[in-house]
């Protein structure tokens, strides 16, 4: 599915999690100068694998996706090596358990079970909860939003590489400390971004604001 026309052209992806489908594809529809496809795994992963995603200036995931083959995988990299921008959004965290360098790429991981039973360290969630979000004021992307509080879903005991930028963090007791961080992958800039689990948060202005951002930064239109 496409919708209006921008000067930038942004890949959309969403698939293998419920979500409200609806609120989601609303929080794109004012943002200003974007041409947006969207697109369900595994077609999307498809894409990426055969070339197709390469017209893109940028890719926002917010699928939770189990599986990728050895092409799928090269496609990722030849999108890094050509420095097209990502951005993740909430469950895209949990995807790829299996694949090591898939949190070079994001940043981070959220841990589920292990297939040999060792629950040592495990991630958690909490849904229906009220995070106060302390905004980096430094970070292009974060810059002038100021404070704000969003009605969304903690995660906890998620690994993040130590590398990255923190551009979003809080204190609530089910959250971790850092829920939203922006870095490098090969030649690409790579956002995570927490938030987003229903519509409540989805359709909070300030974080549609630092979505359209991190769009813009990881295009390289805003530094």
């Amino acid at each position: 599915m496409q919708s209006k026309k921008g000067n930038l052209r942004i890949l959309i992806v969403a698939g293998g999690h419920g979500y409200d489908t609806l609120a989601f594809n609303q929080t794109f529809s004012a943002m200003e100068g974007l041409t947006l496809e969207f697109a369900m795994q595994p077609d999307a992963n498809a894409m990426i694998a055969n070339g197709e995603a390469d017209h893109f200036d940028a890719i926002v995931f917010y699928d939770s996706w189990k599986h990728i083959s050895d092409e799928e995988k090269d496609g990722y990299w030849h999108l890094l090596d050509k420095g097209i921008g990502m951005v993740f959004m909430h469950h895209a965290l949990v995807s790829y358990q299996n694949w090591p360098e898939f949190t070079y790429i994001i940043g981070g991981k959220y841990n589920l079970p292990r297939f040999d039973g060792d629950t040592s360290n495990l991630s958690d969630y909490k849904h229906d909860i009220e995070l106060q979000v302390v905004a980096n004021p430094d970070h292009p992307i974060t810059k002038g939003i100021g404070n704000f509080d969003i009605f969304d879903e903690g995660y906890m005991n998620l690994d993040v590489i130590p590398t990255v930028t923190q551009i979003l963090t809080t204190n609530h007791e089910y959250s971790d400390f850092t829920i939203g961080w922006a870095h490098t992958a090969n030649n690409s800039r790579v956002v995570y971004l927490l938030p987003g689990h229903a519509k409540e948060g989805l359709h909070n202005p300030d974080y549609i604001k630092i979505i359209e951002n991190s769009i813009h930064w990881v295009t390289g239109k805003i530094d």
